[in-house]
């Protein structure tokens, strides 16, 4: 069974309220639907071995994504982690699970932005993690 679809579209500008232009049919705006909701999620806890997501013609679990992601060692505080630029999408998302599973931020530079020592003070950046 083919799982649904859904476009979201998300503008370019990090702080862009919205989409601009007229969205396609059937589109959803990530900042009129994401970012108008708070920052907690008050639902059960996902089976971390239910699929996640589809790639490369195989089926993903939370468990699969879990164990692709060692994150640097802190000092029993919630990381920041810095996902190096050039992840790949599965890497990304791989990062983002893991660092969010221990109350974490992760912070993602777009390529050709330099990762200076003002950045990583500035984002309070605990540790870093290569793209593959």
């Amino acid at each position: 069974m083919e799982p649904p679809r859904q476009l979201v579209c998300v503008a370019l500008g990090s702080l862009a309220l919205g989409w601009d232009g007229p969205l396609p049919r059937g589109a959803v705006d990530f900042a009129a639907e994401v970012r108008s909701q708070g920052d907690a999620f008050f639902g059960a806890d996902a089976d971390a071995a239910a699929p996640l997501l589809r790639a490369d013609g195989r089926a993903l679990t939370g468990d699969d994504l879990d164990r692709s992601v060692v994150l640097p060692a802190g000092a029993g505080q919630a990381p920041t982690v810095l996902l190096e630029p050039g992840a790949d999408l599965l890497r990304a998302l791989a990062a983002a699970l893991a660092v969010w599973q221990q109350d974490g931020t992760l912070v993602l530079v777009e390529e050709g932005v330099p990762v200076t020592e003002r950045l990583l003070a500035g984002e309070r950046v605990t540790g870093r993690l290569g793209t593959a």
